[in-house]
């Protein structure tokens, strides 16, 4: 939006030459001194400007100019037909004239039937009748003058007006007049103010804020930085809403009114609303004036509380409904007053900039190319700021090409002054302690960490805190990110004025930045005691020397920055080494006891000279340094909390740190020949930050224990690292620990120490093998990154190849994201916790095979299995737990965490992994890019949970290698009223933070699904017709098969699924095997699904071929249902002597299950416990549900021989021969385990002892 405080009201009328808001026409005998008088002086009151004549216009034959005039120029006509209204030909003429301009210029008319029938009007009768009569028997008068009367007066009372009855008060007519005219001249389109850019988003966040509704009164601040636009915005919500209420004022620019007394101020405030100007102006007059009345009032701004106390001073002054509005540019101001509703005005978008600075710019003749280029750079000099693209673009207009480029270098050097005189405003107000701080922070620590300037400012003497917190309050500067921020042109007015202190002489400046005045000084030695930060940017010189005595008179020197940015879109040339040669005299020395901040990059010395004794340092920062070592012995650094000596290739040991007892942060990263560590950096106990990141000869590093307030350590890309430092005592600070890339073998248990570890990093640690349990004890973990771990799941000795991952990995409350990309060598995914958001193990897990749905599902976002080809098992697996998730959708959980942490993706569950196939539950299927679903008019009711969506994608001209983003957009039709709703969704698979594929290679069929919940874009009209249409981001990626399931509460409909038939036939609800019958027995829960602990576990790991379940229809064997894990139904019998495969045809069950189902493993895996423990489980789970298993102890021997397909065994005699053969297959995957455990030993002669028993039973 522009700055400017023009209303929406004063640029229409510009426009469209409108002087009055009112027209009144009437006849002066009936009504002046009664009803007109009164609707005028309400009219006056609510600040409408009214047109009222008197009696000297109505002279002559003619109506006078002035009238004519009058209403031409007014927005609104309110015409009150009174009994002699038609007798006056002036009144006639009138409203000839009034109905014209309400024909060509869309003028608003208001009939009121004042004590009239508006049928006399219309029909020219009674009291009208008769003086239309008297006119045409008036020989002055012609007749085609009368007949145009008689029309005006036809069509005046065939408009909608207001009629007074005689039970209707007055006031309450003229109330009911003014509400209706008010809609119209207060809610002003924007479009139609030309000026107004970027307004029409801000008015509904304010009209949002304010809640015109609300019966209470209300103070709402409008906050932000000069020139960002607060008084436009509030100028034209005035204008939109002000027809609202009994009585409105706007006061603008406040603190100049201010200056007159509050006498003053409150005499304007209360003429404003009231419209009298013979008031009385004390507080109690104010509080008795408004106690009772509904009123608008704006006060701009303001930038001391007193004025607020003058005018506005507490809520309960004010009627209800009451709005006061209050633009700031001190957030201070409104919170001190109590105002909690504070609207932050931002800076415009781009292509709002673009339009506003292009209305300004090039007025009524379009840009040529050239210039169109040019005004780019004044886009980007302005950043969004609406006053600096108003007054540049002014100031541009119509100028040629060559004055154009000369404003801008001009700009480059030195601000605008109109726009710097407004932002200097708050900085004049600052006291000696903030300007100082604002400065520091526009020449140097724009965009660094607030808490590192804090303390740095404060070791400069400043008060840190309070002075960041006054510079945010006012605009000044802005947090990011936990970064501080200022506007490119507050930086520019900033430096301006610190240049105009001594414009010729840059060595009696403060502060120095600009390279050619650094250079100036330091080769002419004409620095001063006045010189206290110099921030020197070495980019563009080929070498320079620094003597002593260059800086020899700088003794208030606090800040040293000497530094080299190279401006390239290459990160390899940002990092290369210096391109500017430094040279240091051999007796340079540092004698600068004021000096707290020195950074010098590329320091060409191999160490600090021995007598640097910069005392009161309190950074010290040495990047791409030639040190070897950076000091001697045992320096002194009491004040010393900072130091960065990354990229110093020669940098061989770390220094003694056993005096310099304050530090709070260490960075060697990239120190590629440190190999020694000196033990006393084991002894900081108020280190907060480590970071030995990519020192690729680093062997070994010291304990942990006595750095109790580490937060972060990072030693990723140390390669040579073989062991995990010692813990050996709890760390309640340690939140991030970074190991990926070093060749640790083994995270040890005492990992568990580190009790609010919310990061753990391990990628590419290839030589880890497993995790410990222990690491389920890290309660407050968020993110663990196993990505490259190839080695993780790889057989070991004594140990079996599915413990890589812990069994009890769920009890990771906290535990959002996991990454798996590359784990090759990994089997088995255990149950993750509810709290996920992330599961990632796309790119080459090939061995992964075992997952739990419902964890999958769990994953409040997104999981990917790129290349997991052993999963396609589980595709037709995936509808009951959508179902599931979806019944328990959390839907201010999805909202909260992905408004803040996934704006990029809109779906709040996907998946993905390798299939070919849409699953057989989706309703509606489609080959194309479109599914077109006719519904029936009760779709959408109470137990509508939203859409499953599922699709088939494939690489079209070779392997997709960059990832995709998936769309689907919804269309909403009523055939019947032709209304129409659309809403898109999309699901990221390039994001790092959602389903990463940027470094994988698809080579294959991947099937995606995804659920939209019922909230997103749906209602509860009864839509005729749903179209969705889907498509990828990359053109490589081909969209073979779409699918569309609704889904529905379970129960909601007992219709069957029929993927043939129409959307109106029936109700998906995923029950757990779709279309076949479950049991009723009372062990079977009402999923189908056979309940129990160790079932239920089965079930989780995919282990379905085991289950067998009975038909309600008869308790006959060949009334059992086997489903295995594909998803496949069959009777038994015939499964068991299917041919040709030879695990099955003429073979018992139980040989059938152990041949097929690797169920050692999971068994062992979930249940690694003692062999009597096994028997108790496997006694208990047949007892409580027999028949489930495929045994059932009432089953008869020729049960059994049917079942098993084989002829009768007379040693066969009863139930106890099923838990014999179930004891079995338990003993021998249960010894095979034991005799390969490193915690658990027994004799094989004991196993053999206890199998002859088995088979001796048998």
């Amino acid at each position: 939006m522009d700055s400017s405080s023009s209303s929406v009201a004063s640029s229409i009328s510009s426009s469209s030459d409108w002087k009055y808001a009112v027209f009144l026409s009437f006849r002066g005998e009936d009504t002046r001194n009664n009803f007109t008088g009164h609707l005028y002086k309400a009219l006056d009151q609510k600040g409408i400007e009214t047109f009222m004549d008197d009696k000297k216009l109505r002279t002559g034959e003619e109506i006078s100019p002035t009238l004519v005039t009058a209403i031409q120029r007014s927005r609104c006509s309110i015409i009150v037909l009174s009994e002699n209204y038609a007798s006056s030909k002036w009144c006639l003429e009138e409203l000839v004239m009034i109905l014209e301009c309400k024909r060509t210029k869309n003028l608003k008319v208001v009939p009121i039937f004042y004590n009239v029938d508006p049928s006399h009007v219309r029909n020219q009768t009674g009291s009208f009748g008769e003086a239309l009569a008297k006119h045409e028997e008036n020989l002055k008068i012609k007749v085609e003058k009368v007949q145009k009367w008689r029309e005006a007066l036809t069509q005046v009372a065939n408009l909608s007006g207001l009629h007074s009855v005689k039970n209707k008060p007055e006031a309450q007519l003229i109330e009911e007049i003014i509400a209706d005219i008010s809609k119209d001249l207060y809610s002003v389109p924007l479009k139609d103010a030309p000026n107004l850019v970027g307004v029409d988003s801000c008015i509904r966040e304010l009209e949002s804020l304010l809640c015109l509704p609300s019966m209470d009164v209300r103070m709402v601040g409008i906050w932000g930085m000069g020139g960002i636009g607060k008084t436009t915005l509030a100028r034209a919500i005035y204008e939109q809403i002000s027809g609202e209420f009994e009585g409105c004022c706007f006061l603008p620019n406040v603190e100049h009114l201010a200056s007159k007394g509050d006498d003053y101020l409150r005499k304007e405030l209360l003429s404003g609303v009231l419209r009298d100007q013979n008031i009385d102006v004390t507080i109690t007059s104010v509080k008795a004036r408004f106690h009772s009345k509904k009123v608008l009032i704006v006060i701009d701004n303001v930038n001391h509380r007193s004025i607020l106390k003058t005018l506005v001073g507490e809520l309960d002054w004010f009627g209800r409904q009451s709005r006061i509005i209050i633009t700031t540019r001190d957030k201070h101001v409104l919170t001190l007053h109590g105002v909690d509703v504070i609207y932050e005005v931002q800076k415009l978008q781009d292509d709002k900039a673009i339009e506003l600075f292009n209305h300004h710019a090039f007025i009524n003749h379009p840009p040529t190319e050239d210039v169109m280029e040019l005004s780019q750079r004044v886009i980007a000099y302005a950043q969004g700021l609406p006053l600096a693209l108003e007054v540049l673009g002014s100031s541009l207009c119509k100028k040629s090409k060559d004055e154009w480029e000369c404003a801008l270098n001009k700009l480059e050097k030195i601000p605008d002054m109109e726009i710097r005189k407004v932002l200097q405003t708050s900085f004049d107000e600052l006291d000696d302690d903030q300007k100082n701080i604002f400065l520091d922070i526009a020449i140097f620590f724009n965009e660094v960490e607030e808490d590192f300037t804090t303390e740095m400012l404060n070791s400069f003497g400043f008060s840190a805190i309070s002075g960041i917190r006054t510079l945010i309050d006012k605009s000044l500067i802005g947090n990011l990110d936990d970064e501080l921020h200022m506007h490119d042109l507050l930086i520019e007015m900033g430096k301006e004025i610190v240049r105009r202190t001594s414009p010729k002489e840059p060595g009696k400046r403060t502060r120095l930045w600009e390279q050619q005045d650094i250079c100036h000084v330091l080769e002419k030695n004409t620095g001063t005691d006045e010189v206290e930060v110099i921030d020197f940017n070495l980019s563009g010189l080929k070498e320079i020397c620094f003597t002593t005595e260059a800086f020899g008179n700088m003794s208030k020197l606090r800040l040293l920055a000497i530094h080299e940015y190279i401006l390239s879109d290459d990160y390899e040339c940002s990092s290369r080494l210096m391109q500017c040669q430094v040279h240091i005299s051999d007796d340079f020395k540092f004698h600068y006891d004021e000096l707290r901040f020195l950074l010098w990059e590329g320091y060409p010395l191999k160490s600090l000279p021995s007598d640097f004794k910069s005392r009161n340092l309190v950074c010290l920062s040495m990047p791409k340094s030639h040190l070897t070592r950076l000091w001697e012995g045992n320096k002194v650094f009491k004040n010393l909390k900072y130091i960065n000596l990354s990229d110093s290739k020669y940098l061989a040991e770390t220094p003694d740190f056993s005096r310099v007892t304050n530090l709070k942060m260490l960075s060697f990263e990239g120190c590629t020949q440190l190999r020694k560590i000196h033990s006393s950096l084991g002894d900081l106990d108020k280190l907060s930050r480590l970071n030995f990141k990519n020192c690729i000869n680093l062997e070994h590093f010291p304990g942990l224990d006595q750095l109790v307030s580490l937060e972060a350590l990072n030693l990723s890309g140390c390669s040579k690292l073989e062991k995990f430092p010692v813990i050996s005592q709890p760390m309640t600070c340690l939140s991030k620990l970074c190991f990926d890339g070093t060749a640790i073998t083994e995270l040890p248990s005492s990992i568990a120490y580190a009790t609010k570890l919310v990061l753990l990093d391990l990628q590419n640690c290839k030589k880890l093998l497993s995790l410990p349990s222990s690491i389920c004890k890290l309660a407050h973990l968020e993110t663990l990154s196993l990505s490259g771990c190839s080695g993780l799941g790889k057989p070991q000795v004594n140990s079996d190849n599915l413990d890589a991952l812990p069994r009890i990995l769920d009890r990771l409350s906290h535990l959002r994201e996991l990454q798996l990309q590359d784990c090759r060598s990994l089997r088995a995914l255990p149950p993750l916790p509810s709290s996920m958001e992330l599961i990632n193990a796309s790119d080459n897990c090939t061995s992964l095979e075992y997952i739990s749905p419902q964890s999958v599902f769990l994953c409040f976002g997104g999981s990917i299995f790129g290349n997991c080809f052993q999963l396609t098992k589980y595709q037709s697996k995936m509808g009951p737990h959508l179902r599931k998730m979806a019944t328990h959708f959390d839907q201010d959980r999805w909202k909260s965490a992905y408004d803040q942490q996934y704006p990029n993706v809109q779906v709040p569950f996907s998946t993905v992994f390798p299939g070919s196939t849409i699953p057989d539950w989706f309703m509606h299927y489609s080959k194309g890019h479109e599914v077109d679903i006719d519904v029936d008019p009760d779709w959408y009711d109470s137990s509508f949970l939203g859409f499953a969506l599922s699709a088939v994608l494939a690489p079209k001209d070779g392997p997709i290698t960059r990832g995709w983003s998936t769309y689907c957009n919804l269309d909403l039709h009523d055939l019947n009223s032709d209304s129409e709703s659309e809403s898109s969704w999309v699901c990221s698979f390039t994001d790092a933070r959602t389903c990463q594929l940027e470094d994988t290679t698809i080579n294959s069929d991947h099937l995606w699904l995804a659920y939209v919940p019922s909230f997103f874009g749906f209602n509860d009209k009864k839509w005729s017709r749903i179209k969705f249409s889907f498509s990828t981001s990359r053109k490589s990626c081909l969209v073979k098969h779409w699918g569309v399931c609704p889904l529905y509460i379970e129960g909601s409909s007992d219709d069957n699924y029929n993927r043939d038939g129409d959307y109106s036939s029936g109700r998906c609800c995923l029950n757990e095997g779709l279309g076949v019958q479950t049991s009723n027995d009372n062990n079977i829960d009402d999923e189908g699904n056979a309940c129990g602990s160790v079932l239920d576990d089965l079930r989780e790991w995919g282990l379905e071929d085991i289950i067998i379940r009975r038909s309600p229809e008869d308790d006959q064997p060949s009334g059992q249902v086997y489903e295995d894990a594909n998803g496949t139904h069959a009777w038994n019998q015939e499964r068991l002597r299917m041919q040709p495969n030879p695990l099955i045809a003429q073979t018992s069950y139980a040989q059938y299950t152990q041949e097929r189902n690797p169920a050692k493993s999971v068994l062992d895996y979930r249940y690694e416990s003692t062999f009597e423990d096994g028997i108790v489980r496997m006694r208990s789970l047949l007892e409580e549900y027999p028949g489930v298993i495929g045994f059932s102890p009432t089953d008869s021997h020729s049960c059994d021989q049917e079942r098993l397909g084989r002829q009768p065994n007379p040693r066969i005699s009863n139930s106890e021969t099923g838990f014999w053969i179930c004891i079995t297959i338990f003993s021998f995957f249960f010894l095979a385990h034991i005799f390969h455990s490193a915690s658990f030993r027994i004799s094989p002669l004991l196993g053999v002892l206890l199998l002859l028993f088995i088979f001796s039973r048998l």
